[in-house]
């Protein structure tokens, strides 16, 4: 994902599901975003991904993301 699309995203609404065709078990609405720096810490091997930071909201569990659209293990509607 590119930084112009993780700004796009702010604001937004983020789901976890374990699968596609699943409701979604986590979520909530996105705050911010940034770019992981380093391959060392928290993440490791991730330089150069984007991370999320959000707010959870039970509103957001239980969600189903439809069929289709997926592609690297993300959908964005």
């Amino acid at each position: 994902m590119t930084p112009q699309v993780a700004e796009s995203l702010v604001g937004g609404d983020i789901y976890f599901h374990k699968r596609q065709k699943e409701p979604s078990y986590f979520g909530g609405k996105i705050l911010a975003y940034r770019v992981h720096d380093s391959d060392e810490g928290e993440f490791p091997n991730c330089r150069g991904r984007v991370i999320f930071t959000f707010e959870f909201s039970r509103e957001h569990r239980g969600v189903s993301a439809g069929e289709g659209g997926w592609a690297f293990m993300q959908k964005i509607v």
